[in-house]
């Protein structure tokens, strides 16, 4: 009788007595976890409300957000900071749909709903997790998600309570990493997959705002989805090759260091090679999974098999140099790199087929951001509004406005005359470009800039020469300067000696080294254009850098 009762009670309780449709069943679980009779939050809740969520999908991330941020609000403090842990795990789990959410206007006006119009003495303990939590979106998230560009409210939220003088915590570096971008390897599917949803998320969102400025963008990612626009269309083969070039660079690492290996080293668990040899276990699947996904391409199979054999190697070594046992490593072959597309040295230029010189683009592009016209603080504060306390809760006086995001539409207004795709022909002469008779390139300019000059030493010299002249750019001395080159197979260089390994600071062209580029085989057949991959390694003030990159294709008369 009693648990009938019971049942009846909680009946009422959610529907008062059917008049209202009873909750869904992840707001019964997020009522359950930020329920006043918690003394510390429910983890396996917690996670389990997470998996829910990506498992519903839809309007699921929103229907959470919105409720977990109205339980911040409680008056009851236990209830708001039961909230305020399951946003944080909510946020660390769920992703793009999840994070779109908690960067809504709705969202971070009533996340700051009973903040002051001015800082309190002594902030309370929910204030100051709400700033944590704010501090921690802004570094992470508004920074290193691809997506970044559709957060811009919380970093005007982060403006706007900097400006009205709150403080906000020092956020741990170990809690907010799980927020960074992983450099676990994808397949093209997962990323095909992955890009799928965020697209659904950002177009369900598009049309509930219901704007017209929403609705032109949700028009224009309904043809990207649709494959109608494909101006945009990402080659996600060429993502997961560049994915997998990552690894390699991975276990090249880690085979330098296993070659460093000596008796009476020890390598301690924690480090950064056994960091390496966890991605590169955690790898090995994703690679098989590829190879199965790439089974009508019987020459991108046999590659990544070569690839994975050569990091099971390496992956293996590492395990018995670690125990100790060095003989057993030294029978194991050296996961070597495989080559794709470059040839390897001969002698004293072994050293230099440690670089992976594949055909992969730079990711050049970074987001751009508009300078707000300077009309006094409030256009600073790109539309947020400061003044206007009459719709906010009991205490508040903070809100953003209804302006413009930080950001704006990829899309420009007179970008939406080219709907309709038109087919250009034209028929031109053809040129005979004149070649330069000298490339100067700056290769790098960090800390230590490089510069280069390729050309010939006399007219008819079929090799390339090229010099290159080392620059501290710093205060500090540089040491044991360490630099490689690679070309691409069909060529072969010939490596003078550097002119030395230390660069006082601030000195200019310091150190240089002459290289010579023939084709391979034949050094009297002339050498037309070149490709070249760098690495360069050295110490600053004891600090131990390396850098890489490559040098596009050029020429030389």
């Amino acid at each position: 009788m009693e648990a009938a009762s019971a049942r009846y009670a909680a009946r009422d309780r959610w529907g008062e007595m059917g008049s209202h449709p009873a909750p869904s069943q992840l707001l019964r679980f997020i009522q359950a976890a930020c329920s006043p009779e918690n003394y510390e939050p429910n983890l396996a809740l917690n996670l389990e409300i997470a998996d829910l969520i990506n498992a519903k999908k839809g309007p699921a991330p929103r229907e959470a957000a919105m409720a977990i941020v109205g339980y911040i609000n409680h008056r009851n403090p236990n209830v708001s900071l039961l909230a305020l842990n399951l946003l944080d795990i909510c946020v660390k789990n769920c992703g793009y749909p999840f994070h779109l959410q908690i960067s809504t206007k709705e969202f971070l006006n009533e996340l700051v709903r009973r903040f002051p119009e001015r800082p309190p003495a002594r902030p309370s303990r929910v204030q100051l997790k709400i700033l944590e939590a704010i501090e921690e979106w802004r570094g992470t998230i508004c920074e290193t998600s691809r997506y970044r560009e559709d957060l811009g409210f919380i970093r005007d939220m982060h403006r706007l309570l900097s400006y009205k003088g709150y403080t906000f915590p020092e956020v741990r570096r170990e809690d907010a990493a799980v927020l960074n971008p992983s450099d676990n390897l994808k397949s093209a599917e997962e990323m095909e997959e992955e890009e799928r949803e965020a697209q659904s998320a950002k177009l369900q969102e598009l049309i509930r705002r219901g704007t017209p400025e929403a609705l032109r963008e949700a028009n224009q990612l309904m043809k990207v989805m649709a494959g109608y626009d494909t101006r945009s269309k990402v080659d996600y083969r060429a993502k997961a090759a560049e994915e997998v070039a990552k690894i390699q660079q991975k276990a090249r690492l880690l085979e330098e260091r296993l070659e460093a290996f000596k008796p009476g080293d020890k390598m301690v668990d924690g480090d950064v090679f056994s960091e390496l040899a966890a991605a590169l276990s955690s790898a090995q699947p994703k690679i098989q999974k590829m190879c199965e996904e790439e089974s009508d391409d019987h020459e991108a199979v046999a590659k990544l098999l070569e690839i994975n054999d050569s990091i099971h190697r390496t992956v293996e070594r590492y395990k018995l140099l670690k125990k100790g046992d060095i003989e057993g490593a030294q029978r194991i072959a050296k996961g070597a790199p495989v080559a794709t597309g470059r040839a390897k040295g001969t002698g004293a230029a072994n050293e230099l087929s440690l670089i992976d010189l594949d055909d992969s683009e730079a990711n050049g592009a970074s987001a751009g951001q508009a300078a707000p016209s300077a009309a006094g603080v409030e256009d600073d504060l790109l539309g947020l509004s400061i003044a206007d306390t009459n719709s906010h809760g009991q205490t508040g006086g903070i809100a953003l406005g209804f302006g413009a995001n930080t950001t704006t539409s990829g899309q420009s207004a007179a970008a939406a005359n080219d709907d309709d795709e038109w087919n250009f022909s034209s028929a031109l002469p053809p040129e005979t470009p004149q070649l330069p008779k000298e490339h100067k390139a700056v290769v790098n300019n960090t800390s230590l800039k490089i510069d280069m000059i390729a050309n010939r030493t006399v007219d008819t010299d079929p090799s390339i020469s090229l010099l290159f002249a080392f620059t501290n750019n710093t205060a500090q001395p540089i040491s044991e300067l360490h630099f490689q080159l690679a070309v691409t197979r069909g060529y072969e260089l010939q490596l003078k000696p550097q002119s030395g390994r230390t660069l006082e600071p601030k000195q200019s062209r310091g150190i240089t080294q002459s290289i010579n580029v023939y084709h391979a085989g034949n050094k009297t057949r002339k050498v037309e254009a070149i490709k070249l991959r760098w690495k360069v390694s050295y110490k600053v003030g004891g600090d131990l850098r390396q850098e890489m990159g490559e040098i596009a294709e050029f020429s030389v008369a």
